[in-house]
């Protein structure tokens, strides 16, 4: 199926027309650790929507939803890494992040990281391997403290009858 060019427009002026008009909540959410919103308002400031245009800012926001293992943020990163993108052009950390993004299923990731090999040395490539596992770790690190923390708050919350009854009655039942 072609999608006609008019039709590609017209969905990309809706989108447009979206972001500006819920950035205040992306920016809310993003702020307060939302991966999804990060990598929405770090779009924003690529695109100059609704906040100035802001390569190094995107790319900080990007990181961050990286960080939490989202797949199109390092999807991003890898593309900004390759062509200098608010930070150092850098064809390692590019891979890595195209890597990154590839291990978790984003086909074009894969195709980034395999067409920047091209021009990449054995020991280059390695290093960004090594790298993408470090950082696949830190995310898995990040992953369980955040179980943990989430647990443990849930745990409060039961002890002090603020969270839902596992009986079923909605709380504390006063005995």
């Amino acid at each position: 199926m072609v999608i006609p060019p008019e039709v590609l427009e017209q969905w990309r002026q809706e989108a447009l027309k979206v972001f500006i008009r819920e950035s205040k909540v992306i920016r809310r959410e993003a702020r307060l650790g939302d991966a999804r919103q990060q990598h929405n308002l770090a779009v924003l400031y690529t695109l100059g929507v609704a906040v100035p245009l802001d390569f190094k800012r995107a790319h900080q926001w990007f990181l961050r939803a990286a960080q939490q293992g989202l797949a199109e943020s390092q999807f991003n990163l890898g593309i900004a890494f390759q062509g200098g993108m608010g930070v150092r052009k850098d064809m390692v950390v590019a891979y890595k992040f195209y890597s990154l993004a590839a291990t978790q299923g984003l086909p074009i990731a894969g195709k980034g990281r395999d067409h920047i090999a091209q021009y990449m040395s054995r020991i280059q490539i390695e290093t960004a391997q090594r790298m993408a596992r470090g950082f696949q770790q830190g995310i898995e690190r990040w992953q369980a403290m955040k179980n943990i923390d989430e647990a443990g708050r849930s745990n409060v919350n039961r002890i002090l009858g603020l969270g839902p009854d596992p009986n079923g009655s909605g709380g504390y039942d006063g005995n």
